[in-house]
């Protein structure tokens, strides 16, 4: 039997991929949400980066992990996400300057 023929193989893969579509969708409103953060920072005229809010939040994350991804790991995940979560906010912002 091929891996792709066993039901064990195919029932993970198809929670693994209803799991990436969960992840995608919290992404997307996480990222709606640090848009909507910045714009009203800046309308407030806030810094858009909070460095310690970041540490505070990473620090929550860690506290809260209960596994199996580690510390480390947890860590790469959020700063990523962090970053990614900026740029693609700081992008929306300028796409409705432009328009």
């Amino acid at each position: 039997m091929e891996a792709a023929d066993d039901p064990v193989v195919q029932e993970h893969r198809e929670r693994i991929t209803e799991t990436d579509l969960a992840i995608l969708a919290a992404v997307n409103r996480r990222i709606a949400l640090v848009d909507s953060l910045h714009r009203h920072k800046r309308g407030q005229g806030y810094a858009t980066l909070d460095a310690g809010r970041e540490q505070r939040l990473l620090g929550h994350l860690q506290e809260a992990n209960r596994g199996p991804i580690s510390e480390e790991a947890l860590e790469r995940l959020y700063r990523l996400l962090l970053e990614l979560c900026t740029a693609e906010a700081a992008r929306l912002s300028a796409e409705e300057a432009n328009a």
